[in-house]
């Protein structure tokens, strides 16, 4: 009885332990990345060697992170061969060890694209420019980078101004780019919304919708959050280098200490369908419905900005003013919750909004007397929450059916110890 007893309980200790570091498929929750890495990523010891390895490690219905824990460098564009269902996240602090202090850890990049085909967020990296251009194509896939994201370039032209000088990330299609290595190319019409949120990083462009995509008719909600330390360059809110027509909705949330030095319309001609502004705090260089070139970009269902009485001492407010149909003075979110919910946790744009919207008018017609009388709100429409980050702890979360396994295990444990301690007995 004691042998067979023994046996059991090593059999239930082993299907435990196995089933706890990896997820019923084999992948993994977590992996780490750096040059020359020959291990299976389950450590900083045995780090894998490339980006395609790390994705292939995880369980990419899950949430994942991928751990910078040396130098890492990406050769030209990287893209996943297919669309995920979890999130991945790039960061080079894991389980409280911080590798860039530790190992001089940084995202080394020679120029080129990363792909997202699914949840994207960046987290306490460095990355390294060693040209003077970089593009994150979204691709319609939640983009976040988040808080701790230093972004540096050897190149003096990297200023965040155009896309060959910038950390780019498009929130759309990129034309020419497939969508997976199958060869398909991105669809010209969707009503996919869009989502990408900067926290952190300097010498950033950021292009809301798409990019050089012929004839695009996007409909869904386009919405870009620049809060946090973020510094843009310049932000588009239209499709971009092709005339357009389409009814996207498109969302802009500044806040915190973030600077933006341009908000453009787009580089073509061209209609989206709305455009909400909503100003809390940060800086806004300037605000024009075309581009240097002066090509409008025109709001069908109208232009609204949102605002609190923190940014109307910015140099650009009064101008701004004036591009806008409707301005609405908001509370500030830095007053009690009695008055106003914090810009995180407010709704996404209503359909009275979209409804209730002025008749578009030709930006030149603007002027001081076409802009809608001000009125009181308690906040801002159209915010979006921000992308929820994956889970950044050192266990990270443990699925229900490994629980389920643990809690068989003791029952079953319990159930032999007690048969063994009632047979001493008799």
């Amino acid at each position: 009885m004691k042998k067979s007893f023994i046996i059991l309980v090593l059999a239930l200790v082993l299907l435990t332990a196995a089933a706890l570091p990896a997820y019923a498929d084999g992948g993994r929750e977590v992996v780490f990345l750096k040059n020359g890495g020959t291990g299976d990523g389950s450590s900083a010891d045995n780090a894998l060697g490339t980006m395609a390895e790390a994705y292939a490690a995880l369980d990419l219905s899950r949430d994942g992170t991928i751990v910078i824990c040396g130098d890492y460098t990406q050769e030209g564009t990287f893209e996943h061969t297919a669309e995920y269902t979890g999130s991945v996240t790039l960061t080079s602090v894991w389980d409280g060890v911080d590798y860039r202090k530790t190992a001089g850890a940084m995202f080394i990049v020679p120029g080129g694209r990363y792909v997202c085909t699914g949840a994207f967020t960046v987290r306490n990296l460095d990355y390294h420019m060693l040209d003077r251009y970089y593009l994150v194509i979204a691709q319609h896939h939640p983009v976040l980078i988040d808080t701790g994201v230093k972004i540096e370039s050897e190149n003096f032209e990297f200023s965040g101004m155009t896309f060959g000088t910038a950390f780019g990330i498009l929130g759309g299609y990129q034309n020419g780019q497939p969508v997976t290595l199958d060869g398909q190319m991105p669809p010209a019409e969707s009503d996919r919304d869009i989502s990408v949120t900067v926290r952190s990083g300097s010498n950033i462009l950021i292009g809301a919708v798409s990019r050089q995509i012929a004839e695009p008719r996007y409909s869904g909600t386009a919405t870009v959050t620049v809060e946090g330390d973020a510094e843009v360059g310049v932000l588009y809110y239209a499709p971009l280098n092709v005339p357009f027509d389409c009814d996207v909705k498109v969302v802009l949330n500044v806040g915190g200490n973030a600077r933006i030095g341009n908000i453009y319309g787009g580089t073509s001609k061209g209609t989206i369908g709305s455009l909400t502004l909503n100003w809390l705090s940060g800086e806004i260089g300037g605000f024009d419905y075309s581009n240097r070139i002066g090509e409008e970009a025109e709001a069908k269902n109208g232009y609204k900005l949102f605002y609190t009485d923190e940014v109307e001492t910015d140099p650009a407010f009064a101008t701004m003013m004036l591009a806008f149909q409707e301005t609405t003075k908001v509370a500030s979110p830095e007053r009690p919750p009695e008055e106003t919910k914090p810009a995180e946790t407010q709704a996404p744009e209503t359909k009275a909004q979209e409804t209730n919207a002025p008749e578009t008018k030709a930006p030149e017609t603007k002027a001081p007397g076409t802009k809608a009388p001000e009125t009181k709100a308690t906040e801002p429409a159209g915010t979006v929450p921000a992308t929820q980050p994956a889970q950044q702890s050192g266990s990270g979360s443990v699925p229900a059916y490994v629980w389920a396994i643990v809690g068989v295990a003791v029952i079953a444990a319990a159930a032999v110890i007690g048969l063994v301690l009632k047979k001493k007995k008799k």
